[in-house]
């Protein structure tokens, strides 16, 4: 939900990648509700603001239950 109301505010035109993982791919992925490559994409977006490289701690998948927790600490 709270991507489907943000997404005209996103400015699409930071990465042009063509293989697949561009910015756009990426967020029309996350709209569709498809998620399976989550880890490689949140360090491509993170990656935007430093060049094109993230150099953050290791990013890993949380799980059904911790996705729930944090939705609901944050968006109800």
């Amino acid at each position: 939900m709270y991507l489907h109301q943000s997404l005209d505010s996103i400015t699409i035109s930071k990465n042009n990648r063509t293989d697949g993982y561009d910015y756009e791919s990426i967020l029309n992925r996350w709209m569709a509700e498809d998620f399976s490559n989550i880890t490689i994409e949140i360090e491509i977006l993170l990656g935007l603001y430093n060049n094109g490289l993230y150099t953050g701690d290791k990013i890993t998948k949380k799980s059904e239950a911790e996705e729930q927790e944090y939705i609901s600490h944050f968006f109800n």
